[in-house]
């Protein structure tokens, strides 16, 4: 098993992958979190995805089940596209 090290931005310092912290200068490693952006984007194409079908079909039960579905799909695109994303800050 290999073990991964990722750079600090602010002190230039290796890490081992899955710290919580930088060590040296304290900054916070977050892993896995995608961007703000997708997680909008996403959020927008599950409501109008949902309208679309609840319209074509018909049903506020329809919309929030089509909603429910869309949402539960968009979270798990976020998760496996932004896996391996590490973020550092302070």
């Amino acid at each position: 098993m290999e073990n991964k090290k990722i750079v600090c931005p602010f002190c230039k310092t290796e890490t081992d992958h899955g710290m919580g912290v930088c060590l040296p200068c304290g900054a916070t490693i977050i892993y896995g979190k995608p961007p703000g952006w997708s997680v909008v984007l996403g959020c927008f194409l599950s409501v109008v995805i949902s309208v679309l079908i609840a319209i074509l079909i018909g049903g506020h039960i329809t919309w929030f089940i089509a909603f429910a579905i869309c949402m539960l799909v968009n979270v798990l695109i976020n998760k496996a596209a932004f896996q391996n994303r590490v973020i550092f800050s302070r």
